[in-house]
């Protein structure tokens, strides 16, 4: 099983000119998870080019004092 077209696309998108260092030593776990990841939980959805910092978003919500 090779990672699929759209997974390869969507994972450049968000990780441009990254090699996971597993895919050297265990490149059928990073085809399985790869596809799952960047294709099959996201059909019909676009990647985002700039993910968002999780602990900027947190800090939006708290309400300041």
């Amino acid at each position: 099983m090779a990672i699929s077209d759209t997974a390869r696309k969507n994972h450049d998108e968000l990780f441009p000119g990254r090699v996971s260092t597993r895919a050297v030593t265990d490149p059928e776990l990073i085809e399985y998870s790869d596809t799952f990841a960047f294709d099959a939980l996201t059909p019909g959805a676009r990647a985002r080019s700039r993910p968002t910092s999780t602990s900027a978003t947190a800090a939006s919500a708290v309400p300041a004092p």
